[in-house]
């Protein structure tokens, strides 16, 4: 990731635009990070994972207490992300979602906005790259788990 000055982002603005095409650039103001230019394909992607995570956290408040500090699950998922490197609501648990099974119009479609809910939990945190590497790995579990899922509905 190639980080630019302000400057030099102004003077060489069609060359930042051909950074943040090829990954986020971000932009330093006196040694300072202050905005990471984008393309439009990852602000979308990234809008989408977080309209995704307002959602599940819309639901878990609505299938839990409504007494529970969600300010403090914010910390305790940054936490797990750190500790762990990554994150799964607690609706996204393989029991929870078994449970959900026959209820489910399209399982892989939940399976689907799980996945990128997780992959969503490691955007900017240290184990982001590592996750990256691990995809393939996660989709075969991921086919297993509805293989298994499948066979429970019978």
């Amino acid at each position: 990731m190639k980080t630019m000055s302000a400057r030099e982002a102004k003077n060489s603005f069609g060359l930042m635009i051909d950074t943040a095409r090829a990954g986020p650039a971000p932009i330093e103001k006196h040694g300072r990070g202050v905005v990471v230019a984008l393309a439009v394909e990852e602000y979308e992607r990234l809008k989408a994972i977080e309209a995704g995570r307002m959602v599940e956290l819309a639901q878990e408040r609505n299938a839990g207490d409504a007494s529970f500090d969600y300010a403090d699950a914010e910390q305790g998922r940054i936490e797990t992300v750190k500790e762990k490197g990554f994150y799964i609501l607690p609706s996204h648990l393989f029991a929870n979602v078994r449970q959900r099974v026959r209820r489910v119009a399209n399982l892989n479609e939940t399976l689907s906005r799980v996945f990128k809910d997780i992959e969503g939990s490691v955007i900017g945190a240290d184990s982001e790259d590592d996750f990256t590497t691990r995809k393939a790995e996660l989709r075969t579990a991921i086919d297993v788990i509805v293989a298994d899922l499948e066979g429970s509905e019978a």
